[in-house]
């Protein structure tokens, strides 16, 4: 009889097991799904993600291939792309109303500025203002939007490229920015709300470091004409109110 009951016993444990792997071989695509129907959704610009590899046991993982692209009228190939980030999920939290993610680090990615006289004019810039407007017409108490709380956000080495009509191109290194506490509170905070305020510490990290290359940009031009110098003195005018803006919100 206790032979049988070890038997059924081993034969549940194993099963578990089982199904704790599948769930989470298609977790990986739903979180893939996720940020490539969501993103479009908020950015208006392509989103991509080439995989995700989440651990079954400890609940870290990676997302590999991130990828957002530009509006219509922008040269440069991407706005964003980033490698590879790294994510720690809490276990517990997958069968809650509110998914618990305990890191996300994202490390060297490639941040690409496309402008001209105004930073609400550049690539960068209409992707927030497609964010702001996407998030001001949601409703935040939906309570179909799976809720999401994220302890650490960390963004080191990020490459930023500024690349200015009639100025140049320069590539510089951002400083990093972190983020903790990301909808801690009973209620969580939407996707659309996250990305809202990582697109904002991005952005006005990005935005102060603009001023300060398109200033460089133009002392390296050795035959920078009237219009070129207003340029760059519109560039920052523009990159100061953008600041401003985002962290008026």
């Amino acid at each position: 009889m206790k032979k049988w009951i070890i038997r059924i016993v081993a034969a549940v444990a194993v099963l578990a097991i089982v199904v704790v792997v599948v769930l989470f071989f298609f977790l990986g695509d739903i979180v893939k799904k996720g940020v490539e129907v969501v993103g479009p959704q908020v950015t208006r610009v392509e989103v991509r993600l080439d995989g995700v590899k989440l651990s079954p046991f400890s609940g870290q993982g990676t997302l590999k291939g991130f990828f957002v692209g530009n509006p219509p009228g922008f040269n440069t190939p991407s706005a964003v792309k980033v490698g590879e980030m790294d994510i720690k999920l809490k276990l517990g939290s997958l069968r809650s109303d509110k998914v618990v993610i305990e890191h996300l680090r994202v490390t060297s990615p490639e941040i690409t500025y496309e402008g001209g006289v105004k930073f609400s004019g550049s690539n960068l810039g209409k992707i927030q203002a497609n964010v702001e407007e996407f998030t001001g017409s949601s409703k935040p108490d939906d309570k179909s939007q799976r809720k999401l709380q994220v302890n650490e956000l960390l963004i080191q080495n990020a490459k930023l490229t500024v690349s200015v009509k009639g100025l140049g191109t320069k590539t510089v290194t951002v400083p990093d920015i972190q983020l903790r506490d990301l909808g801690t509170g009973p209620d969580g905070i939407t996707a659309a709300e996250l990305t809202k305020k990582i697109t904002q510490a991005v952005l006005g990290r990005v935005a102060s470091t603009v001023t300060s290359v398109v200033a460089d940009l133009g002392k390296l031009g050795k035959n920078i004409g009237q219009e070129a110098v207003g340029t760059v003195k519109d560039v920052g005018e523009g990159v100061g109110k953008a600041v401003k803006g985002i962290f008026k919100k």
